[in-house]
C-alpha cells in the first residue's frame, strides 16, 4: 500500500519512541557489565559457583530467549496482524472506534491523525498492538544479562556474566528497526484489494 506523505510525517514521532526504550535496555546492559565488572573486581578470589546454579541460570536464560522469539514470531504473525488490522479497520468504519482524543495532547497533531483515510488511521491505531509484545520481547532479553549479574555476584568472577549478557544484546540489536516492519507489512496486508471484502 502506497502510504501518503502525511501518514509518513505523522507516524516518525511513533517510531522514536521503541527506539530510545530498545537504546535505554542496551545501555542499561552495559551498565550491568559494569556493576559485575566492579564487583569482580572487589576480590582477589574468584568463589566457585554451584554448578547446579550456573546451569539452572543458562537453562533459564535459554528458554528466555527461545520464549521471546516463539512470542514474537506468535504476536506477528501474517494471521494475526490480519485479524487485529481487521478489528480495527471495522471498527472504525462502523464507528465502534471512537476518533483519537484531543484531551491534554498535541490538538494539530491528533486532528491530522484523524483526517487522514481509514487505512492509514487503522495504521496508526495498529501502533498499540505493536509496541505492548515489542516491550514483553526486549524485557525478557534484559532479563537473560541479570541472570548472568547473579552469577558474577556470587563468583566474584566477571566472565560468569559474559555470555548472558552478549547473548541479550545479539538479541536487542535485531530488534531495532522492528516496529517498522511490522508496520510496513501491516500496510503490505491493509493494501491488498481483497482485504475489504
Amino acid at each position: 500500500m502506497e502510504l501518503s506523505s502525511q501518514y509518513l510525517e505523522l507516524a516518525k514521532p511513533a517510531f522514536k519512541v521503541p527506539r530510545i526504550l530498545l537504546i535505554g535496555l542496551i545501555v542499561s546492559i552495559f551498565v550491568y557489565m559494569y556493576i559485575g565488572y566492579t564487583v569482580a573486581n572487589q576480590s582477589d578470589e574468584v568463589v566457585p559457583v554451584n554448578e547446579t546454579l550456573t546451569l539452572a541460570l543458562t537453562l533459564v536464560a535459554a528458554v528466555t530467549l527461545v520464549g521471546a522469539n516463539v512470542f514474537r514470531f506468535y504476536a506477528f504473525s501474517r494471521e494475526r496482524l490480519e485479524k487485529k488490522l481487521r478489528k480495527i479497520y471495522d471498527g472504525l468504519k462502523q464507528g465502534a472506534l471512537p476518533p483519537l482524543s484531543t484531551e491534554a495532547t498535541n490538538t494539530d497533531r491528533v486532528a491530522a491523525i484523524n483526517a487522514l483515510p481509514l487505512k492509514e488511521r487503522t495504521l496508526f491505531r495498529m501502533f498499540a498492538q505493536v509496541f505492548t509484545p515489542f516491550i514483553i520481547i526486549i524485557a525478557m532479553h534484559e532479563s537473560v544479562a541479570i541472570y548472568g549479574l547473579i552469577l558474577t555476584f556470587r563468583s566474584y568472577d566477571f566472565m560468569e556474566m559474559v555470555p548472558f549478557a552478549v547473548a541479550a544484546l545479539i538479541f536487542d540489536f535485531t530488534m531495532f528497526g522492528f516496529p517498522e516492519r511490522v508496520i510496513a507489512h501491516s500496510a503490505d496486508i491493509i493494501g491488498r484489494r481483497d482485504f475489504e471484502g
